[in-house]
């Protein structure tokens, strides 16, 4: 992954014809932080809102341990990046046995 000091240095040095994703892992974290400290209840994060590995790490450094997923692959991503991570599979319409598979080979106990 690259990295860049602004976005006017990424269109300067990229010239992109397609579209560019920026992540600014402060504020990722900051925000978070920020979040988790007012809100009082359990915090998930809804995967399929940004999927990006960088941005799971960065919110499970700042402090989140709950993820909302909506398939068998979110989980997956998860797990890959933290095994102590708690994972939901919220998909009220799943594909055959992916319910079984999700508490079987990955240990989901939220559905």
């Amino acid at each position: 992954m690259q990295s860049f000091t602004d976005v006017q240095h990424v269109l300067r040095d990229l010239c992109p014809d397609h579209p560019v994703y920026c992540i600014y892992p402060h504020v990722y974290r900051e925000s978070t932080k920020k979040f988790l400290d007012g809100f009082p209840g359990r915090v998930l994060y809804a995967v399929k809102a940004n999927n990006e590995p960088l941005v799971i790490r960065t919110l499970l450094e700042a402090g989140v341990r709950h993820f909302d997923c909506a398939s068998l692959v979110e989980i997956e991503q998860v797990r890959k990046i933290s095994g102590d991570a708690v994972c939901y599979f919220m998909n009220p319409v799943r594909i055959r046995d992916a319910a079984r598979i999700a508490q079987e080979q990955h240990g989901v106990r939220h559905f």
